[in-house]
C-alpha cells in the first residue's frame, strides 16, 4: 500500500494551477486573462507526449471538472497561441516531444467523463491541426510529421523519429475521429478514423520478425533490426512494433495471428526494464506502457496481471524514492494497474483487466 499511495501522491503533482486566487493569468499572449465562469483555474505543466497514455483517463475518472478545467486551459491557449500546445510550461510550447498530444489529452479527458469545457472550439483547434500542415503555437510547430504523413501516409521528414511518430499521429487521428464522432462532426470522424490506418504503411513483413520500420519518400525501407534506434524516439523498432494502442487486432494479424504474437509478447518479456538498447520491455519509458495488455487480445488475461504485478514489485518502484518515469507524472499513474488495470485505446473510456 505505501508504493500505491506514494505513486497516487505522485500523479497529483502536475497538471499544475498557473493562475493567481483571483482566477487572473497571464495567457500565451501575454495578456492577462481571466478563468471564465464555470472554471476554477488555468493549468499548466502539461507534459503532453508523456500524459496522454494514462494520466488524463486517471484524473478525468477520479476528477472530471478539475481534469475538464485542464481540457479548458489548453483550449485557451490555443486560442491565444493558434494551436493546442503539446509542451506547456507556464506561457510557452516547448515544443520537446513529437506528435501531437495535446488533440490526444483533451480527447482522452472527454472520453474519460471531463466534459466541462469548450468541445466544440476544442475540436475545431483539433482538426485544423490534423489537417494543416505548419499549424504552430506562437511559431512552435505543433504538427511538423504532417507534411509528410499526409500525402506519403507516413512521416518522411520534419520530426523526430519518423517511424515512431508516424504510430503518434495514428494515435492523434484515432482520438479525434472518436470525439468528432461523440460531437455529431460524421464527416470528420470517418476521415480521421480510416486514416489511423496509416501505421500499416510502415510494418515491414518482409523482415524476420515483421517489424515498424522507417521509410523513404519513394517507398524504399531504411534498414533495420528490432536494435534499431534510429528513426525512433526513445525506444527502438522491437518496442514500438507493439504500438497501435487503438488497433491491437492489427499488429496481431500482421505479426501472424495470436499463437505466433504471444510467442513474441513472451520474448518481448523475458528482459523487465531493457532500456533503449534491447527489443524487450521497457517500463521506465512510455512507449511500452500498453504492451503487457495486449495478452488480452490473445486471451490470457491472467498474464496481464502478472505482468502487471511483476512491474509494480520491481526495483525502480520501491518506496520511499519510487524511482520511475515521473514526468508531469506519467509512470506513477500505473497505481491504477496494479492489478492488471489501465486504459487502452486513446479517447475511449475502454480498460483492460
Amino acid at each position: 500500500m505505501t508504493k500505491f499511495y506514494t505513486a497516487f501522491y505522485h500523479a497529483r503533482w502536475a497538471p499544475s494551477v498557473f493562475s493567481d486566487s483571483d482566477g487572473q493569468y497571464i495567457g500565451f499572449d501575454q495578456q492577462v486573462h481571466t478563468v471564465s465562469a464555470g472554471h476554477a483555474a488555468q493549468y499548466t505543466s502539461f507534459s503532453g507526449w508523456d500524459i496522454y497514455r494514462s494520466l488524463i483517463a486517471l484524473k478525468a475518472t477520479l476528477f472530471p471538472q478539475e481534469t475538464s478545467d485542464m481540457a479548458q486551459s489548453l483550449v485557451n491557449d490555443a486560442d491565444q497561441c493558434g494551436a493546442i500546445p503539446h509542451w506547456v510550461n507556464d506561457t510557452v510550447e516547448d515544443g520537446v516531444m513529437p506528435g501531437d498530444a495535446g488533440s490526444l489529452i483533451v480527447a482522452g479527458a472527454y472520453a474519460f467523463g471531463a466534459r466541462a469545457f469548450d468541445t466544440s472550439g476544442a475540436l475545431k483547434h483539433m482538426i485544423k491541426m490534423a489537417n494543416a500542415p505548419g499549424t504552430a503555437c506562437n511559431g512552435v510547430t505543433t504538427n511538423g510529421g504532417r507534411a509528410s504523413y499526409l500525402p506519403f501516409g507516413y512521416i518522411t521528414n520534419g520530426e523526430w523519429g519518423q517511424a515512431s511518430s508516424t504510430l503518434e499521429y495514428a494515435s492523434s487521428d484515432f482520438a479525434i475521429s472518436q470525439i468528432a464522432g461523440q460531437l455529431g462532426n460524421s464527416t470528420i470522424q470517418k476521415m480521421l478514423l480510416s486514416r489511423s490506418a496509416y501505421w500499416q504503411n510502415l510494418l515491414n513483413a518482409s523482415l524476420p520478425p515483421p517489424l515498424i520500420g522507417a521509410r523513404n519518400s519513394d517507398g524504399s525501407w531504411i534498414a533495420q533490426t528490432q536494435s534499431s534506434t534510429n528513426n525512433y524516439v526513445e525506444g527502438n523498432a522491437g518496442q514500438y512494433t507493439w504500438m497501435v494502442p487503438f488497433n491491437p487486432v492489427g499488429p496481431f494479424a500482421q505479426l501472424g495471428g495470436n499463437t505466433a504474437a504471444v510467442s513474441r509478447l513472451n520474448a518481448f518479456f523475458t528482459v523487465l526494464n531493457a532500456g533503449m538498447s534491447l527489443p524487450n520491455f521497457y517500463m521506465g519509458d512510455e512507449p511500452t506502457f500498453e504492451v503487457p495488455w495486449l495478452y488480452c487480445r490473445g486471451y490470457i488475461t491472467g498474464r496481464v496481471r502478472r505482468r502487471a504485478r511483476r512491474t509494480w514489485s520491481s526495483r525502480s518502484w520501491r518506496a520511499p524514492s519510487a524511482q520511475g518515469r515521473t514526468v508531469c507524472p506519467a509512470m506513477t499513474t500505473s497505481a491504477r494497474c496494479r492489478d492488471g488495470m489501465r486504459p487502452v485505446r486513446p479517447a475511449r473510456s475502454t480498460c483492460r483487466a
